[in-house]
């Protein structure tokens, strides 16, 4: 199950942009949150379709709000004989892993290493940013509450105050520690 962007084009050679700009009957839905505590209403509309590349799929067009406009909507996109509720519902799970790729990116730089496409240097890339993600991971460990949400931006935020906090502290001792001598030293 993938997400499309808009301008993907069905076998035909109609965009999906249009047909998500036409589509004007959506089924209201709940969905169970991920931690069961509430219910996410979500509108859709299922249809199959034949896409460039992909072949015969169901397509999912999703939005939050009855009234969203067509800027509003997902497309989601599976090969899987599966309704759209049950669509919608993978979706919501594997929202997660889309946080945690963000989280990736925007902490420890993931994608953004300057290689080329040779394996080996990819495999690096990707190697130094996991093992900064765990190294902040252990290094703020107490810091992760044991229940409710956290984020790695925070902890990113945490290790860099505590190391400013670290270098400026050794800098003053140090500086108090020449001083103390230059004064005993006259």
């Amino acid at each position: 199950m993938v997400r499309l962007p808009r301008s993907w084009k069905l076998a035909d050679g109609q965009k999906l942009k249009n047909i998500i700009e036409t589509t004007i009957e959506f089924t209201r839905t709940w969905i169970p949150s991920v931690n069961g505590k509430h219910r996410n209403t979500y509108h859709y509309h299922y249809l199959r379709a034949k896409l460039d590349h992909l072949g015969d799929v169901n397509l999912v067009i999703t939005k939050k709000r009855r009234n969203d406009g067509p800027k509003a909507v997902r497309v989601l996109v599976t090969n899987l004989p599966i309704g759209g509720k049950t669509i919608l519902a993978l979706y919501q799970c594997r929202w997660y892993i889309e946080v945690l790729f963000k989280e990736l990116k925007g902490t420890v730089a993931l994608g953004q290493h300057q290689v080329n496409s040779e394996f080996n240097q990819i495999e690096c890339s990707l190697g130094i940013s996991l093992a900064a993600y765990l190294l902040l991971l252990r290094l703020n460990a107490k810091s992760i509450p044991s229940k409710g949400s956290w984020s790695s931006f925070r902890l990113k935020r945490l290790s860099h105050q505590y190391f400013t906090e670290k270098l400026y502290s050794h800098s003053i001792q140090k500086e108090v520690k020449k001083q103390m001598k230059l004064r005993l030293s006259a």
